[in-house]
């Protein structure tokens, strides 16, 4: 089965389109749009159509995509609890001073535990 073609991608249909916009307005079939990756005007058969070719699906995909992998890297520190944007997925402090802090605070407790009383 091939992939459904884009009314904006063929010339032919967009001709055809422009014409019934211009003779009629908008219509049920015949609406004017506007995409909203490249901004291009184009005509199609559903009036909430916002993207004109495959090329701007493919980059508000890949911009969404983008935004997601950014969002999910906003941490909160487990030592001092701002806020910061992770460099890599696994990172849990802030800077190398909160790491070293909270790694002083686990030693202190495994040794605090081990000391019979």
């Amino acid at each position: 089965m091939q992939d459904p073609v884009r009314y904006a991608e063929v010339p032919s249909i967009q001709a055809a389109l422009a014409e019934d916009y211009a003779r009629y307005g908008e219509h049920t079939g015949c609406y004017q749009c506007g995409c909203y990756v490249c901004g291009r005007l184009f005509y199609a058969a559903r009036p909430h159509a916002v993207l004109c070719s495959e090329r701007c699906n493919q980059d508000a995909t890949l911009k969404r995509r983008r935004e997601a992998r950014l969002s999910e890297r906003i941490r909160t520190c487990l030592t001092c609890g701002v806020e910061f944007q992770a460099k890599r997925k696994d990172t849990q402090y802030c800077s190398a001073a909160c790491k070293q802090k909270a790694y002083r605070g686990r030693v202190t407790a495994r040794v605090t535990a081990e000391i019979p009383k």
